[in-house]
């Protein structure tokens, strides 16, 4: 698909990945809408760079997800480019659970799972009357293998690659073609907790419209690809290595 000439939104999508594919899609001359749940990180958005279109949205919420239906379809009706982008990960011990878990819990798969695929139950139509368009599902390398710390942000990301791959087979012969993008760790807010090499958002936002143009279905970025292999062929070995530093309990 081409990269340019598109009406695109991406949720999540004023910092981190979000925001590098914006500025991206900005230079190769496509209407892009940004949306995110917090409103003044839009505000700076829109001072720093006036040609983005930004709305408020916390894609847990249905509400909000009919609202920005809505309002896309009121003013941008040429959508054909759509980006579930929006993620948050946390750190769990099931043993030693925090009081607030429950509700934490519910924020993850509501963000990562569940608002995903109900955008793409809503926007589906609009993308269906295009000539061409795209869904892009940005999900993760633990998608394959999980980290025992993030026991809830992996089960999502591992739900969202299903319904990727289920989604893709439904939609064969439509206008609408499914993209799941999977990486290793990306230098953002999201992973500043982590001590590990990770990727800036700039790389994947490249690597992620090079995907497109070439048609990719998968576009697995830095040790994702090594990661998808291995853990075909050693699954529990690779569990284990990835797993080596988390004690059991």
């Amino acid at each position: 698909m081409n990269t340019s000439g598109n009406t695109v939104l991406i949720t999540g999508g004023a910092a981190g990945i979000g925001l590098a594919l914006a500025k991206e899609l900005l230079t190769r001359k496509n209407l892009v809408i940004v949306c995110d749940l917090k409103e003044e990180r839009l505000s700076s958005l829109k001072k720093e760079i006036p040609a983005v279109e930004t709305l408020v949205c916390d894609v847990t919420l249905p509400s909000d997800r009919v609202r920005l239906l809505e309002t896309v379809e009121k003013n941008f009706p040429k959508i054909n480019f759509f980006v579930n982008n929006a993620g948050v990960a946390m750190w769990h011990n099931f043993l030693k659970p925090e009081s607030d878990l429950d509700q934490k819990i519910q924020v993850e798969v509501n963000t990562n799972l569940l608002g995903p695929m109900e955008l793409t139950r809503l926007f589906l139509p609009l993308l269906l009357k295009q000539e061409k368009s795209i869904l892009v599902n940005v999900t993760s390398a633990l998608a394959y293998l999980p980290l025992a710390l993030e026991p809830v942000y992996c089960a999502t990301k591992a739900g969202l690659h299903s319904f990727s791959q289920s989604l893709r087979y439904q939609l064969k012969g439509t206008p609408v073609q499914v993209v799941e993008v999977l990486s290793s760790w990306v230098d953002t807010e999201m992973a500043q907790n982590v001590d590990t090499k990770k990727i800036n958002p700039e790389r994947v936002a490249t690597e992620v419209l090079k995907g497109i143009e070439g048609n990719r279905e998968e576009i697995r970025i830095g040790l994702a690809g090594p990661l998808y292999y291995i853990s075909r062929l050693a699954p529990k070995w690779m569990f284990n290595q990835i797993n080596k530093n988390t004690p059991p309990h």
